[in-house]
């Protein structure tokens, strides 16, 4: 993907601990996306309905709240079929859940989602 590119691309990250989101989405802007975060699942389906879109999804599985990442996965699929989205969970056991979904299980190296990143939104 061209810097021009992704440059123009928001990526959503969804992630309830404050460290991780951070890191990841310091990485993110680092290789030139627009990058919105969110500490819970409820909070990030208002970004959907905002000016100017989201291009693509990272968010935890388990998180606090009404809604956890399984929830916002299950709408965007329904309602945002067209967005792709990663997961990150360090819950193994629920990877089979999301076999329509990019699962990376944490630990995970940032270098290998941000290569899949560009994949994904290379492809869409």
């Amino acid at each position: 993907m061209s810097e021009e590119a992704s440059t123009k691309a928001t990526i959503l990250v969804v992630e309830d601990e404050p460290l991780i989101r951070a890191a990841l989405a310091d990485a993110l802007r680092h290789a030139g996306f627009s990058v919105v975060e969110t500490s819970e699942a409820k909070e990030a389906l208002g970004h959907f309905s905002a000016e100017g879109g989201v291009d693509l999804v990272i968010t935890d599985l388990k998180m606090p709240g009404a809604i956890d990442g399984l929830d916002l996965v299950e709408w965007l699929q329904s309602a945002a079929p067209r967005i792709p989205v990663i997961v990150t969970t360090g819950y193994h056991h629920l990877r089979t859940q999301l076999n329509a979904v990019t699962v990376f299980e944490k630990p995970y190296r940032f270098e290998h989602l941000l290569a899949r990143v560009c994949e994904m939104l290379a492809a869409s």
